[in-house]
């Protein structure tokens, strides 16, 4: 039976953002238009459009323990755009880990933020064993509540969680 075992949408935080953003280039599209430059006028609707269509991004991690398969869905607007399917072997492993992303600071590259990440090993279609990230968190604020759905994410396919 296939169940839901993690769900990711964009954080409140960005809803401004996604207002704002799609509104401004509405905007400018209409200005473009009054002026006759068609042209550009699509280029800012579309952008708007587009733009806006990413505020729907989610990610839907199901596991199907009568396959024993994890499938990771990522849609926009409610319409799946990518779908993987990892398989769950004795020699799994259920990982997390802290990744290091550096950024560009004003005295040259600097370390900004650390992702807290959960990956899992197992078979996929593309490769014999692959390792496959379900999900991370960079927000410290957040970081109780994401291992609490690394717990529920570690019970619900029975693989222990190993640190590194």
């Amino acid at each position: 039976m296939k169940k839901e075992i993690y769900t990711y949408t964009l954080p409140k935080e960005l809803t401004v953002l996604f207002l704002v953003g799609p509104a401004t280039l509405l905007l400018f599209s209409i200005i473009f238009y009054l002026k006759q430059s068609h042209i550009a006028s699509v280029i800012f609707f579309m952008g708007a459009f587009f733009f806006a269509a990413s505020s729907t991004y989610k990610k839907f991690i199901y596991f199907d323990d009568e396959l024993n398969s994890i499938f990771i869905n990522k849609t926009y607007l409610g319409a799946t755009v990518t779908a993987s399917e990892i398989k769950i072997t004795p020699e799994s492993k259920l990982k997390l880990f802290t990744e290091k992303h550096k950024g560009r600071g004003s005295m040259g590259y600097t370390e900004i933020s650390g992702f807290l990440t959960l990956a899992i090993t197992g078979k996929t279609q593309g490769a014999p064993f692959e390792e496959k990230v379900l999900c991370s968190e960079h927000r410290d604020d957040e970081k109780k509540l994401f291992m609490e759905h690394v717990k529920h994410i570690s019970e619900a396919i029975n693989i222990q969680v190993i640190e590194s």
